[in-house]
Parts: C-alpha cells; sequence; structure tokens
C-alpha cells in the first residue's frame, strides 16, 4: 500500500504540467484570442497554486498523509502524470481546440485520481480539514474544465 504522502509528489508534477500547458494555451492562441489568452493564464496561475498547496500539506504537521490508498490509485495517478507528459511532448495538436480537449480529459483523469485519494481519506477518522481542502480541489479542476469547454468551437 501506498500512502497519501507518497502520492503528493505526483500530483505536483501533475499541477505543473497543467500549469506550463495552459501558459503554452496562452502564448499560441492569445495573438488570436484574447478571451482564451486570460483564461489559460488564470488557469496556470491556479494551477501552480495548486502546487503550492501540495507543498504545504507536504510541510505541515497539521495533516495525517500517511493515510494509505490502494496500490490502483498510486498507480492511476502515476500513469496519467507519465501519458500526461509523453503525450503533450509528442502529440502535435494542430488547433487550440485540440488542445483545449485535450486539457479537458486530463483534467477529469485528475478529477479521477482526487476523488479516489478522498475516498481513502474518508474511511479513517480524524481527517475531516484535509477531506474539505480536496473537495475544494476537485471543485477547481471540475471548474477549470468547464471554463475550457466555454472555448471549444461548436
Amino acid at each position: 500500500m501506498k500512502t497519501v504522502r507518497e502520492l503528493i509528489p505526483l500530483l505536483i508534477q501533475t499541477e505543473e504540467a497543467f500549469s506550463r500547458l495552459y501558459n503554452n494555451i496562452a502564448s499560441i492562441d492569445g495573438q488570436y484570442n484574447p478571451k482564451v489568452k486570460t483564461a489559460a493564464s488564470v488557469l496556470a496561475r491556479q494551477e501552480g497554486e495548486h502546487a503550492k498547496f501540495y507543498r504545504s500539506i507536504m510541510e505541515s504537521e497539521e495533516y495525517d498523509i500517511n493515510v494509505e490508498v490502494d496500490d490502483s490509485v498510486f498507480e492511476h495517478a502515476r500513469r496519467s502524470l507519465f501519458d500526461f507528459k509523453d503525450s503533450i511532448m509528442y502529440e502535435g495538436h494542430s488547433s487550440t481546440d485540440e488542445l483545449l480537449k485535450y486539457a479537458i480529459a486530463y483534467e477529469r483523469t485528475n478529477e479521477d485520481v482526487l476523488r479516489k485519494i478522498k475516498g481513502s481519506l474518508e474511511k479513517t477518522e480524524g481527517n475531516e480539514s484535509l477531506i474539505t481542502l480536496f473537495n475544494n480541489l476537485i471543485s477547481a479542476e471540475c471548474q477549470h474544465s468547464s471554463t475550457l469547454e466555454g472555448f471549444i468551437k461548436k
């Protein structure tokens, strides 16, 4: 079994990768669509804040992050991160819409990982404040998906 503590570095890397992706979207499409540039810049900043948040959890003694999670959750998070990094580097995306669809898919995968971690936290007592924090993160990631969907050309 792995622990939430062991998952957090993967979550940090994921948030940092998302931040870079959104900065790239802002710079690529920003010259053509100021609204996309603004939204992508805000999302990049928010993802950077999420990474900082995870670091603060690691450094804090307030939360019990030694809660065990099923190995499948850890593997899902690890595989998602590496798939995300590999495909963003090697797949050619010919349009901003393709990048946005790609980002939405991975935001949803990240939401799923966070829900599974939260489920593990709910099985133990004394993690109410950490569960609340994960609920807030899940809500933020859901909002990211919704924001991105609004920019895809129908």
